[in-house]
């Protein structure tokens, strides 16, 4: 199932915001270009953003706890 079907799922059942649905999918975004480099590098600065979002948006969700 794709990425971005996930996550409209996840806010639909109200596991994530919108907002945090929408943050989300600029990670997967940001994923997908650096899987097809161009130009526009991925720098540490983003590296961190895109690990600090997973991180807080994702695995510290209580919503999402296993």
């Amino acid at each position: 199932m794709p990425d971005r079907v996930i996550l409209t799922i996840l806010d639909g059942m109200e596991l994530l915001e919108s907002n945090q649905r929408q943050r989300l999918e600029s990670c997967l975004d940001m994923r997908i270009q650096a899987s097809h480099p161009g130009d526009a590098d991925i720098t540490m600065p983003n590296l961190e953003s895109f690990f600090s979002d997973l991180s807080t948006l994702v695995f510290k969700n209580p919503k999402l706890a296993v």
